[in-house]
């Protein structure tokens, strides 16, 4: 490999940073298809520039936006559904946790999700989350854009509204493989109360499935 190395111009250090750099972009390249899908359900008609310049994606210039867009296939077309507000990520790495779950108390697990509501003919987003043993959303966030910062204010109200910081993994947060959730501020922020991620295609779709009874 050292001989590789030389032949190639490169160091083994320059050799893994480029590698380092390739698994980085992956996880941000799949955050921004993530929500080109979750806007185009919303706007159909929504062109890559004007997705771009409305909702300003961090960490990304305008025309690699594009590129990216125009490689997966984000042309303009028309969609018929337009009441759904995310598009499941294919990209998440987290399974299902809500197989055969009994509820006995609050704080075994949340659930979050995004809906929206037209005003003047702007759209404007609004995240809850929800504890599903008691039924009483603990956190909440309006804003006029889908970006994850707004998830992670409403995650940031659900904690404070329960007032516990560690949940010792005894709480799972169930949601869609939005790219809000996979966000790594957001994933961090439930690392670090130490709550058990739980994602499927559709929020309810367990509940829906009587998979998850509660217990009085």
């Amino acid at each position: 490999m050292k001989h590789l190395y030389t032949l190639c111009g490169i160091s083994k250090q320059g050799h893994y940073r480029m590698l380092r750099r390739i698994e980085e972009w992956k996880v941000k390249e799949s955050l921004y298809v993530g929500l080109m899908l979750q806007i185009r359900e919303i706007h159909p008609a929504m062109g890559l520039r004007t997705m771009y310049d409305y909702y300003r994606p961090e960490g990304i210039g305008r025309d690699a936006f594009i590129s990216i867009g125009l490689y997966y296939g984000f042309r303009v077309k028309a969609y018929r559904n337009l009441c759904r507000t995310t598009f499941s990520s294919p990209y998440s790495r987290y399974k299902n946790l809500l197989v055969d779950k009994v509820l006995t108390d609050i704080n075994q697990l949340w659930t979050s999700d995004i809906t929206y509501f037209k005003v003047n003919d702007r759209f404007y987003y609004i995240v809850f989350v929800l504890d599903v043993y008691s039924r009483f959303i603990v956190g909440y966030s309006l804003a006029d854009n889908m970006r994850a910062e707004n998830n992670i204010v409403a995650l940031k109200m659900a904690l404070k509204t329960r007032k516990q910081k560690k949940f010792k993994h005894e709480l799972i947060h169930h949601s869609d493989r939005g790219s809000q959730y996979i966000s790594e501020a957001y994933v961090s922020l439930l690392n670090e109360a130490e709550i058990s991620i739980s994602m499927c295609n559709e929020v309810y779709e367990n509940a829906r499935g009587r998979l998850v009874t509660l217990k009085e």
